[in-house]
């Protein structure tokens, strides 16, 4: 189309408007079977000059008429165009805040299971404290407890895996050498401190059992009185 519309330009300037008139409505085909809107309306407009030129003013007003036609539809397109982007644009803000949404309930709920986990492992420790302070068997203390620091220490597992993205920044190598370096220190301390705990609550301070009720109803006769 480029092509034939220059030929024609190159026409009109040398006054052979028959040429350039043949040479435009060669480009106007090919305009029209490609439907390329802007192609048409320029070369309806070039066409119109050239038969103004010629003197035929009846194809030139048909040109021109085509033209402005022409200028409708791409005017109309445009708009189009525009309400389709205020739409995508509105999906996208649409699923944006959703998105977000979805986001703050997960971490609302992670929330909620990180106090729960937080719960349940004090739990596991007043108990372990409370088995300690009585005559109970000393393998029951040792699963509690067994239980209660493996919780604990992987409960450390979990935080520092969620939070170590800032210095690793996903890199595999990277989070690898910081698994493995918080491994050498927790896993040790994990069993050291275990061993120490157990050992201490399975062989010193032990009530009997009926000494700690004796010990609690005193407490609480002391808060009545």
């Amino acid at each position: 189309m480029g092509f034939f519309t220059q030929y024609s330009t190159y026409h009109l300037r040398a006054g052979q408007y028959p040429q350039a008139i043949e040479a435009l409505l060669v480009a106007q085909q090919t305009a029209n079977e490609t439907r390329n809107l802007e192609w048409q309306k320029r070369i309806a407009e070039k066409l119109d000059s050239a038969h103004q030129l010629s003197g035929n003013y009846k194809e030139a007003l048909q040109y021109a008429a085509l033209s402005q036609s022409l200028e409708d539809s791409l005017e109309q397109l445009g708009k189009q165009e525009d309400l389709l982007q205020l739409q995508i644009a509105d999906a996208q803000q649409r699923e944006e805040r959703l998105q977000a949404e979805k986001l703050e309930k997960k971490q609302q709920r992670d929330r909620y299971q990180y106090l729960a986990i937080t719960i349940g492992i004090a739990i596991f420790f007043v108990a372990l404290v409370m088995l300690g302070m009585f005559r109970v068997s000393a393998n029951t203390i040792r699963i509690i407890g067994f239980f209660a620091f493996l919780m604990f220490f992987e409960f450390l597992f979990l935080l520092f895996k969620k939070n170590i993205y800032g210095l690793t920044e996903g890199e595999p190598w990277k989070d690898l050498a910081f698994m493995i370096a918080l491994a050498a220190i927790l896993v040790p301390l994990h069993h050291w401190l275990e061993h120490k705990v157990i050992h201490y609550l399975t062989s010193h301070n032990r009530l009997s059992i009926s000494r700690g009720k004796a010990w609690v109803r005193g407490w609480f006769a002391k808060r009545e009185a």
